[in-house]
């Protein structure tokens, strides 16, 4: 033997010793560690979400599986450095589990990842805003307001039902601003909904006011003999309203426009209630009375009906808060 082969005899000794005690995952074999299953991007326009998959190195297949019963099964593209695998999934229930085993070279599984939960609710828009002000006066609605990445169409819904509905295309949190649509004479309920595949999102109700051909005034007071109410309206917006009592079919409340010219106190035992307005008409000669008033009662059980001379009738609670929003020279509409 040549003094060099102790020298070689060494060498080889050490190679064996490291094949042998190698660890495994270099030499691709063993059960690997379980996964991780995140949530990489939830879609809006299908019920489908795309699931990140991260495996440690040694892993050479992974199998996702909903609810307990496998869907799919994917190779690992670097088994030696493990990464990351996007499955995209369909998501057919509201709420789905998914979790994640991953399979070394010789089909040893390893243990399941943590669940991950697939929830509807959790991928559907965010709460619209509605840039509509309750008690908004108004012949008809625009529905306009804010909404999310996740819209995809806005709805708007009026009385508790459909009214219409359009497409958006939000890059952010986006602008929408839908056409007009004409709502019923008198309170309506209308909110929006932001839909996308997930499901809908409704906004806050507000109320919008269709009080018919308005005066042009800042402030003025509807009384309308149809439905017995009186309403007040500031800036398109209605402050307040009260049930009344309208003239008898034999003096009926005069149809017109008038002004309050006086407010005078009484005692609570007189016809005219607590208090009583006087109605005036503008003439080219002045200001005329009308000869009516908006009053109070003694008869409370009036109010809902046909009863007066022709005055607007009032609860005196209620008439003794008009009279406290109402300054001298409030306009008066009266109509059919």
């Amino acid at each position: 033997m040549r003094p060099t082969d102790p020298i070689r005899i060494l060498a080889a000794s050490l190679l064996t010793a490291s094949l042998l005690f190698a660890p495994a995952v270099s030499r691709g074999t063993g059960a690997p560690e379980a996964p991780l299953v995140s949530l990489g991007e939830a879609e809006a326009r299908a019920r489908a979400v795309r699931l990140d998959v991260t495996v440690a190195p040694g892993a050479r297949e992974v199998a996702l599986l909903r609810d307990g019963v496998e869907t799919t099964r994917a190779s690992v593209p670097d088994p030696d450095s493990g990464g990351t695998l996007a499955i995209r999934v369909h998501v057919a229930a509201d709420v789905e589990t998914y979790t994640a085993i991953a399979y070394g070279e010789g089909g040893e599984a390893g243990p399941a990842s943590e669940p991950f939960v697939a929830s509807a609710a959790d991928f559907r828009p965010r709460t619209p805003g509605l840039a509509v002000a309750s008690g908004t006066v108004a012949r008809r609605v625009v529905a306009a307001g804010t909404c999310d990445t996740r819209t995809v169409s806005i709805i708007v819904d009026a009385g508790g039902m459909y009214l219409m509905q359009r497409r958006v295309e939000p890059s952010g949190a986006a602008a929408f601003d839908l056409p007009s649509a004409k709502i019923p004479y008198g309170g309506i309920a209308v909110r929006v909904r932001a839909r996308n595949a997930w499901g809908d999102t409704p906004s806050e109700e507000v109320v919008v006011w269709n009080l018919g051909t308005t005066p042009g005034a800042a402030r003025y007071v509807l009384v309308d003999k149809s439905d017995m109410m009186l309403y007040l309206v500031e800036h398109a917006r209605l402050v307040a309203s009260f049930p009344v009592a309208i003239g008898m079919p034999g003096t009926p409340t005069r149809v017109g426009t008038w002004y309050i010219r006086t407010k005078e106190r009484l005692h609570g035992g007189s016809a005219y209630g607590v208090l009583r307005m006087s109605m005036w008409s503008r003439r080219p000669g002045g200001w005329h009375f009308s000869g009516y008033y908006i009053h109070g009662t003694n008869r409370p059980s009036s109010i809902g009906t046909m009863a007066s001379m022709g005055c607007v009738r009032m609860y005196n609670p209620d008439v003794l808060r008009l009279s406290t929003l109402v300054p001298l020279g409030t306009l008066v509409r009266t109509r059919e």
